[in-house]
């Protein structure tokens, strides 16, 4: 059984594996890792806290191949990357590719479609004398399907320069002391993103404050 340690550090996520819980936790001690910036991860579940969006920056991060637009759902999300970080280089893509997001596979799906057309062009070879059918029309694309809302934030959680921060949490929900309660009491309601950018805050910080329900943006 593999040990997993995530680690926030000036806006990015970082991870790394090892064989023990007790190794992993010096680690923990070593990096000096603040509670609220660090995820020490046993089962898929574990992962579910760092939301979505990250857990999608992380897994494009560390996974080498082709980008993946979409999890399915937040399990999917987790379990995806937690296989991934048991097994390493090992990971096979086959079966990752069954898992894949709806917009990879309206890409597949895409691109067999000129082998159909390639096999109708030739039809008209058999019988020169008979008339060359009409093309069919092709058939409309499929929309990708639209990205969630996250109260303003773009793709991977970034915020809109301007939207406006609301202050939810009736006191500061960190532990006192943390780095991460520091940040918290800088944001003030009506302050800007770019504004709390300013005092610490990052996209990351500002996406998990949401996430759970301390703040809104908007």
């Amino acid at each position: 059984m593999k040990f997993h340690l995530i680690v926030l550090k000036e806006d990015k996520l970082s991870a790394s594996s090892y064989t023990s819980e007790s190794e992993a936790r010096q680690a923990w001690e070593r990096k000096k890792v603040d509670a609220e910036d660090g995820w020490m991860v046993k089962a898929p579940e574990d992962l579910a806290e760092i939301g979505i969006d990250r857990l999608l920056v992380l897994y494009n991060d560390i996974k080498p191949g082709k980008t993946v637009t979409a999890f399915k759902s937040l399990e999917d999300g987790c379990q995806r990357l937690f296989d991934y970080l048991s097994r390493g280089p090992d990971y096979q893509s086959g079966e990752d590719d069954q898992q894949t997001g709806e917009d990879e596979v309206t890409e597949k799906k895409g691109a067999a479609a000129p082998k159909k057309a390639a096999k109708k062009e030739a039809a008209p070879k058999k019988a020169a004398a008979k008339k060359e059918p009409a093309p069919k029309k092709a058939a409309p694309a499929k929309k990708e399907g639209a990205a969630p809302k996250t109260n303003g934030a773009g793709r991977h959680g970034k915020f809109a320069d301007d939207a406006k921060i609301k202050i939810i949490a009736k006191d500061n929900p960190f532990r006192e002391g943390s780095k991460a309660a520091e940040r918290f009491s800088a944001l003030k309601s009506g302050m800007t993103v770019k504004e709390a950018k300013k005092v610490g805050a990052t996209s990351v910080d500002l996406q998990a404050n949401v996430n759970r329900g301390y703040l809104e943006i908007g």
